[in-house]
């Protein structure tokens, strides 16, 4: 159980440091939360 923890958790980390900059961008031009899911819904639909 503690080796599928360690595995998931490296998975996590590998993920966030590949989304990290992207979403850090994303936060630079959406001041609020209610922004930031009304971008992503208008990305989906394009």
């Amino acid at each position: 159980m503690k080796d599928n923890y360690n595995y998931n958790q490296k998975e996590l980390e590998k993920f966030i440091e590949k989304n990290y900059k992207v979403s850090e961008n994303i936060l630079k031009y959406t001041p609020n939360k209610s922004n930031l899911d009304g971008w992503l819904l208008k990305k989906k639909d394009d």
